[in-house]
């Protein structure tokens, strides 16, 4: 057996390759008696993803069993946080800091904790005894200057990090929040000059290309940050640009544009002459590195059976690092084809052997929840905060808003802190929002529900005229004369029921209410009616898009279509003799659906639409980027509801009958009444287990996932009125009505090239 003090130091270096060779040349490690090693080496499997084999020797070991040896209960402290024990982590690391001969490393692990507990001055004082010790320790130095940084202590946070850079120049966190500081004071024109220039004089270094597109994107010139690595990868040889290509690729996928990421690793995987320079095992991992983002971005745009048939063969070659990411996609795609349950285990799998995988945590805690298994989706909530400090948000949701002191301080120092990404400081504002309105104290809520929304704003692309013309050229294209030409030409099938109307007015309540029903299935949000409005013109002669191509379908292309989704519904269920899709903007294709699925059921929900419109604001949607961008301004909620609303009247003159109009309000005042009449309308009997639709254990993906899983209630019924003062730019805009574009509001309207359609003439 090695040196203690070796092997501990190549854990602390994260020297892993090194690691995985000493464990196998040394295995009686896993079974030795000695405490100091037993600790030791549970860390160095928790770190290389081998939990099931770290617990064990954890067991019997307490802090008494490492004496006065500080260096080995610092272990044991960071052994038992990887295991889950955020409270005994805790205890152990003060007391190895606490013993005499305390090191660096002590210091620095408990302040790391701290910090994960939002116990900042603790952790600025661990950190600085941590410093006192070491003055050398680039990384304290960094997490020092990041307590500061949450502290909103700029000035002092960039010594610190100036400092950290000084030691080590490649310390990518360091420089990151160095450069967001400089940008924060006012020195962004500054920092984007020295980017350039060091890119100038160096243009064949890739870091100085990453380094200029960092500061673009946090700075949110987001396009110049695409085009400054497009660039990058023109310029540098394949081996060079092969960290360039992964960061663009994440870049594009967190702006989601998955089809042009999907198109790009498409090209370079069919196309991989740039990793010729790379020896072949090199070249072998950045493929399947490259390969797990595609199935990422595969999974993103509903591509599963590609996504599924590809992990299937990479789970068989993914090993180390890729290894965790592997499965955790292969969750993802496990909860995409409704089989939450399957997810869940894969879940708790990944957490279990790499416990350090925050994202594991926190997809599990949703997936729980998701399936109705709230106490074990908040006990992994809280697991989640230990590993995260920017969790204060999952757990004050967790706690139905309920915040003490030290969350509430929380919440206001991540919402004003100017260096954090706008999403983490936007997520924080709707969390203190929430909070806020608990206490009842509405005029104060609303302020910070305005900051929430605004500061989301520069990340959209949404302009409300886009969806008025598209609502123009539909009320021009579905006429009379148009709906009796093809009146039952469409597929006949009796299985789809769709539930439709504003996001936030009741959709998942109905579909959980429907999947109550022991004859139906509740399928969620499904993209397939606007994938087939996309497929429009490439199965027409005329080639004309949606709208204006249904004119040119006949009998066998709306066959097609009803035929295309009858056939995705039945890949999802064979059981079930409905199958309830509850996208909620599918009000916009209700003549498609109309036509092509003649038997099929359809419920609009409508609501208060000022209460629609307050609970949309409030909502800090996971899909902001596209059509839910409405959600974020209230004049652009008020357009939504006028197109909403005009569209509505529009279909129910063409097809009077077929649509069921269920009243939110009447809904949560009278339930049997209006289930009864719903299951009528649907033809289906009577199941008291309607009533009781909260016991339903079926996955829900959408904003209303705690909602739906209790009783009816009332609260949200008028809901506008604690904000009535506030909501003038809603009512002027609801004044309005539904209408042409005038002039003023006229803007160029873009000439826009129909895509290659992914799946179906070139699948990715």
């Amino acid at each position: 057996m090695n040196d203690i003090e070796e092997i501990r130091r190549r854990q602390q270096q994260a020297d892993n390759s090194y690691l995985e060779t000493w464990l196998s040349e040394n295995p009686h490690v896993l079974f030795t008696d000695e405490p100091a090693w037993r600790a030791l080496v549970s860390v160095i499997l928790f770190q290389l993803g081998r939990g099931e084999d770290a617990r064990p020797l954890l067991e019997g070991l307490s802090e008494a069993s490492f004496s006065e040896d500080s260096a080995a209960l610092s272990d044991y402290g960071l052994a038992l946080l990887y295991a889950g024990d955020g409270d005994g982590a805790l205890a152990a690391l003060e007391r190895a800091a606490s013993l005499p001969g305390a090191d660096a490393v002590a210091h620095a692990r408990l302040g790391a904790l701290q910090v994960g507990r939002n116990e900042l001055a603790l952790a600025r004082r661990s950190f600085e005894q941590s410093l006192a010790l070491d003055p050398q320790r680039a990384e304290v130095l960094s997490n020092l200057g990041g307590v500061l940084v949450r502290e909103s202590r700029l000035q002092e946070a960039l010594e610190y990090y100036n400092r950290a850079l000084a030691l080590k120049p490649d310390l990518t966190i360091a420089a990151q929040q160095r450069d967001l500081i400089l940008a924060q004071l006012g020195r962004l024109d500054e920092v984007l000059l020295e980017r350039q220039e060091a890119l100038e004089k160096n243009p064949d270094d890739p870091a100085a290309h990453l380094a200029l597109a960092r500061v673009q994107w946090q700075a949110d010139q987001r396009d110049a940050a695409v085009a400054t690595l497009e660039a990058a990868i023109d310029r540098l040889p394949g081996k060079d640009s092969v960290v360039v290509r992964q960061v663009l690729i994440g870049y594009l996928l967190q702006d989601k544009k998955t089809h042009k990421a999907g198109v790009l690793l498409k090209e370079w995987l069919e196309e991989p002459d740039w990793l010729a320079e790379l020896p072949d095992d090199e070249a072998h991992e950045v493929k399947r590195r490259l390969r797990l983002l595609l199935n990422e971005a595969r999974i993103e745009s509903g591509f599963l059976d590609a996504a599924e048939a590809d992990l299937e063969e990479l789970g068989q070659e993914c090993d180390g690092e890729l290894r965790p990411r592997c499965r955790l996609l292969w969750a993802k795609l496990l909860i995409e084809r409704q089989r939450a349950e399957e997810a869940v285990a894969v879940l708790e799998e990944i957490v279990h052997a790499w416990p350090g995988m925050v994202e594991a945590y926190t997809l599990l805690s949703h997936t729980l929840a998701s399936l109705g298994r709230m106490d074990e989706a908040d006990a992994w909530s809280d697991r989640v905060q230990q590993l995260n400090p920017m969790a204060v948000v999952q757990q004050v949701e967790k706690d139905r808003h309920q915040a003490d002191e030290t969350q509430f301080a929380a919440l206001i120092r991540i919402k004003d802190n100017v260096i954090l990404p706008r999403e983490q400081r936007s997520a924080a504002a709707f969390a203190l929002h929430r909070v806020l309105e608990k206490r009842e104290e509405y005029d104060r809520a609303f302020e910070v529900l305005i900051e929430a929304n605004e500061l989301m704003k520069p990340l959209l692309s949404y302009d409300w005229r886009e969806h008025r013309r598209e609502t123009l050229k539909v009320l021009e294209t579905f006429t009379p004369e148009l709906v009796a030409e093809l009146a039952g030409k469409g597929m006949p099938g009796r299985r789809p029921i769709f539930v439709v109307g504003m996001p936030r007015s009741g959709t998942t309540l109905t579909e959980q209410i429907l999947g109550s029903h022991s004859r139906v299935f509740g399928a969620g949000e499904l993209g397939w009616i606007p994938r087939i409005t996309r497929l429009i013109p490439k199965v027409v002669a005329s080639r004309r898009p949606w709208p204006a191509g249904v004119a040119d379908l006949g009998e066998g292309g709306l066959k097609s279509a009803g035929s295309y989704y009858l056939q995705k519904i039945g890949g999802l269920d064979s059981t079930h003799e409905r199958v309830v899709d509850k996208m909620p903007h599918n009000f916009d294709y209700l003549g498609l659906i109309a036509l092509a699925l003649p038997e099929a059921k359809i419920i609009h929900l409508k609501r208060e639409p000022r209460d629609v419109a307050v609970s949309n604001y409030q909502q800090n949607f996971a899909q902001y980027h596209g059509l839910m961008g409405f959600a974020y301004d209230l004049e652009w909620i008020g357009e939504m509801l006028n197109d909403h609303d005009r569209i509505m009247s529009h279909w129910h003159a063409l097809f009077p009958g077929r649509i069921f109009e269920l009243d939110y309000q009447e809904l949560v005042h009278e339930p049997e009444r209006v289930i009864r009449a719903l299951l009528d309308f649907c033809e289906l009997p009577w199941e008291d287990q309607c009533l009781r639709f909260y016991e339903n254990k079926s996955q829900v993906r959408t904003a209303s996932i705690r909602q739906v899983r209790r009783q009816l209630y009332t609260a949200s019924v008028e809901k506008w009125r604690r904000y009535e003062r506030w909501l003038e730019p809603l009512e002027r805009t609801l004044a309005k009505g539904f209408r042409p574009l005038d002039d003023e509001e006229q803007a160029p309207e873009e000439t826009v090239a129909t895509p290659t359609l992914i799946g179906v003439t070139r699948a990715w």
